[in-house]
């Protein structure tokens, strides 16, 4: 994720769109489906993080927040970008992730699920990575802030409160994925 973030510039609208997209995605562990459905006033930022609104997640219909936490980079940190894209988008409510028009300017319609995924690999290939097939697809910035966040040694309970999931047992999968053969009984012994 750094090395895609620091590729990436921030001059045009769709460049910072597209790097506060992949940045809050990846902190927020969020489907694609939330991206391309938050709205601007469902967006509320405070000096160490923000917190994202959401009326409907997957097909629950109760209302949630996603906390995210501030990052150390400005250049990365998804709640400076939010605040520099928000200024740069100029409206105060709407769709917050939108589509452009052909100059590269907002429009007011928010972008479809499809169109958040494609950005995803389209932005993950211009730095080589393979898009799609076992490469990057649209839900590799959830996947990516789950692995991390297992990883580095975070509470499942805590992960879940991210993620959204309600069962360990789904986020459970993501932990085999990750540790499947480094802690096998007979590594090292053949």
């Amino acid at each position: 994720m750094a090395q895609l973030m620091h590729q990436m510039g921030e001059q045009e609208f769709v460049d910072l769109r597209d790097k506060t997209l992949l940045a809050v995605g990846f902190a927020g562990a969020l489907r694609v489906s939330d991206l391309a459905s938050l709205k601007i006033e469902d967006v509320r930022l405070y000096p160490n993080g923000a917190n994202l609104g959401f009326e409907t997640r997957k097909r629950r219909s109760e209302f949630s927040q996603v906390p995210i936490v501030a990052g150390q980079d400005p250049s990365r940190c998804p709640v400076a970008l939010l605040q520099r894209y928000l200024m740069r988008l100029g409206a105060h409510q709407g769709p917050l992730f939108r589509r452009a028009n052909r100059n590269r300017q907002p429009l007011a319609k928010p972008l479809h699920p499809s169109s958040v995924a494609r950005i995803i690999m389209k932005r993950a290939q211009g730095i080589g990575m393979e898009a799609s097939h076992g490469g990057v697809s649209g839900h590799s910035l959830r996947r990516g802030f789950i692995d991390s966040a297992l990883l580095k040694g975070a509470p499942i309970s805590e992960v879940m409160k991210i993620s959204g999931h309600r069962d360990p047992k789904t986020l459970m999968l993501y932990l085999d994925d990750l540790g499947h053969f480094n802690s096998h009984p007979g590594q090292g012994l053949y």
